[in-house]
C-alpha cells in the first residue's frame, strides 16, 4: 500500500485519484508540528506591540529592512526571525503580537501558538492556499514579482488593519497531526 500525506491546512483528500491501494492523509488534521511547538502556550506580552517577521530565504535584506524599518516608526518592535532553532521560534512566536510569514510550515506553527498570522503568499504551488484563506476569509498578501516597497507597503497595511480590527477566530491546530499519520498508517491495517 502507498500513502500520500499532505499535512497541509487546505488539503483535502478529492485533490487525489483514490483507489485501495493508496491511503490519502490530508488537509488540517494531518499537520506535522515540531515538538517544541507542542509545548504550553504562553501568556503574550503585555508591553509594546511586537511583529515576528519569518519570511525565510524568499525575504530579501532591503525587504526586510523596509518593513522593519516601517513598523518601528509606527511604534512596534520588530523582530526578524533568522536561522531560529524551534525552541527560539516558539519564543519569539509567543512574544509577538503577530507574524509575518510564508504560508507553509510556519503559518501552521503559528496558529498552533494561537497569534495572529499576516500569511503572505509567494509562490504558484501556493494557489490552493490562496483560495482556502478566501473562502474562510482570512486577509493574505500575494507577492511574487514585485518591488520590495510596494511589498513593504502592503504588509505594512496589512499589519496595521490585522491588529486595528476584531480579529476573526484563528483555524485551529492540532498538536497531533505525526500521532494521526502514525495511527492511520502503522497502527490500522484493514
Amino acid at each position: 500500500m502507498w500513502a500520500v500525506v499532505n499535512p497541509n491546512i487546505y488539503a483535502q483528500k478529492n485533490l487525489y485519484i483514490q483507489n485501495k491501494f493508496i491511503k490519502i492523509l490530508a488537509g488540517k488534521e494531518f499537520i506535522i508540528l515540531r515538538k517544541a511547538f507542542k509545548k504550553k502556550l504562553t501568556k503574550k506580552n503585555k508591553g509594546k506591540q511586537q511583529i515576528l517577521v519569518s519570511l525565510g530565504v524568499s525575504a530579501t535584506k532591503t525587504l526586510t529592512s523596509i518593513i522593519k524599518n516601517g513598523l518601528n516608526k509606527l511604534g512596534f518592535k520588530v523582530q526578524i526571525a533568522n536561522k531560529y532553532n524551534s525552541f527560539k521560534m516558539v519564543r519569539e512566536i509567543d512574544a509577538a503580537s503577530a507574524v509575518i510569514c510564508g504560508a507553509s510550515v510556519t503559518l501552521h506553527e503559528v496558529w498552533a501558538r494561537k497569534r495572529y498570522a499576516i500569511p503572505i503568499y509567494q509562490a504558484k504551488d501556493q494557489a490552493r492556499f490562496y483560495k482556502w484563506c478566501k473562502e474562510h476569509d482570512i486577509s493574505i498578501l500575494i507577492f511574487r514579482k514585485n518591488q520590495d516597497a510596494y511589498k513593504a507597503h502592503a504588509i505594512l497595511q496589512m499589519v496595521l488593519k490585522t491588529l486595528q480590527e476584531k480579529p476573526k477566530p484563528l483555524p485551529l491546530i492540532s498538536p497531533i497531526g505525526a500521532d494521526k499519520i502514525v495511527k492511520n498508517l502503522f497502527c490500522a491495517r484493514n
